[in-house]
C-alpha cells in the first residue's frame, strides 16, 4: 500500500546543508521587497526547516509560522514560478524524475505512475516548507484529492505516513482478511499484528484519511476473480495453486512489500482454508 523512499540527498546539488540551502535560496532573491523579506526570517527559516528534518516532518512538532504569512506568495512562488536558473530549479526538476519513474503511488500503492508531487505540510499552511525536498513527495492524484490539506485534529495530531521518515514502511503494514464463502468474499484490512501500537495507529489514520479500504475493496472485485481463474487453470495443469501464489508474490513484491497485489497474494498464503479451497473445492462457474 506504501513504500520507503529515499530523500534527496541536499549535498548532491551543492548545499553542505539545509541552512546552506536555506540561505542560497536568500541569496537567489534579486528584487526588494522579496529580499527584505527572506532576509528578515532567514534565520528563523534555517531553523524551521532543521525542526522539519530532525522530527520527520510531524505536525505534532512542527508547528505553524504566522511571521512567515506576509510573505506566503513569494514563499509559493518559489515552487510554482521558479527562474530557470534559480537555486530550487535542479531540486524541483530530479523530485519530477523520480515521480516520473515510479510505478506505484507510495502513498496508497496502486500501480501507476504517481502524477504529482504533494506537499506533506501543505504549502498554503506552511509555505516555508514550499521548495524544501523533505517536504515533496510523489503521490497519485486520487491520494491528493482525498489528502488536500489535512494534516490532524485535537484527537490525532498527525493523520499520515511520511514516506521519507518512517522507517517501518519497510515491513507489512497490513493484512487482508478474507471471510468465506470464498466463492464471494467479503474482505477487511487490519493492521499487521508485528507492529507497535504508535506505528499501528497511524496506519489506521493513514488508510482512512487517503480512503483506500474502499479503493483496495474495489480494486479486489476484480484481482480476486483473476486469482480465482489463476487457480483454476493450474489445477488443469495438474499444479500446485500454493506454489504458484508463492510465485505470483514474490513477482508482486518487487513493486512493494506493501503493493496492492503483495497484500492480497501474502494474506492468501496464510489463509490455509482459502489455499484449501483454491486448490481442492468446487470453484465458481462465473468463471
Amino acid at each position: 500500500m506504501v513504500r520507503k523512499l529515499s530523500a534527496l540527498n541536499i549535498e548532491d546539488f551543492g548545499h553542505n546543508s539545509y541552512r546552506d540551502y536555506v540561505q542560497a535560496l536568500v541569496d537567489d532573491r534579486k528584487r526588494n521587497p522579496s529580499k527584505a523579506q527572506f532576509q528578515a526570517l532567514r534565520e528563523e527559516w534555517k531553523n524551521r526547516v532543521d525542526q522539519y528534518v530532525n522530527n520527520g516532518g510531524s505536525p505534532v512538532v512542527v508547528q505553524l509560522w504566522p511571521e512567515a504569512f506576509p510573505a506566503k506568495v513569494t514563499f509559493l512562488n518559489l515552487y510554482s514560478h521558479p527562474n530557470e536558473n534559480s537555486v530550487q530549479i535542479s531540486i524541483l526538476g530530479e523530485l519530477k524524475k523520480i515521480r516520473r519513474l515510479l510505478n506505484s503511488c507510495p502513498c496508497c500503492g496502486e500501480l501507476g505512475t504517481p502524477g504529482t508531487l504533494d506537499h506533506y505540510l501543505p504549502k498554503d499552511d506552511y509555505p516555508h516548507f514550499s521548495v524544501i525536498p523533505a517536504n515533496l513527495v510523489p503521490m497519485c492524484d486520487i491520494c491528493q484529492g482525498e489528502k488536500k490539506t489535512k494534516v490532524g485534529n485535537q484527537q490525532n495530531p498527525r493523520f499520515f505516513i511520511h514516506p521519507y521518515f518512517d522507517n517501518f514502511l519497510t515491513d507489512e503494514l497490513v493484512k487482508l482478511e478474507i471471510i468465506p464463502p470464498f466463492e464471494h468474499p467479503h474482505f477487511t484490512l487490519v493492521p499487521s499484528k508485528n507492529l507497535p501500537a504508535q506505528d499501528k495507529a497511524i496506519v489506521i489514520s493513514h488508510y482512512k484519511e487517503l480512503n483506500i479500504h474502499k479503493r483496495y475493496n474495489e480494486f479486489l472485485e476484480t484481482s480476486y476473480i483473476k486469482l480465482l481463474r489463476a487457480a483454476d487453470d493450474i489445477r488443469k495443469d495438474h499444479g500446485n495453486v500454493k506454489n504458484r501464489i508463492k510465485d505470483f508474490h514474490k513477482l508482486a513484491k518487487l513493486d512493494g512489500t506493501n503493493s496492492w497485489d503483495s497484500i492480497l497474494y501474502s494474506s492468501a498464503l496464510e489463509n490455509e482454508d482459502l489455499l484449501n479451497f483454491l486448490q481442492n473445492e468446487d470453484l465458481p462457474e462465473y468463471l
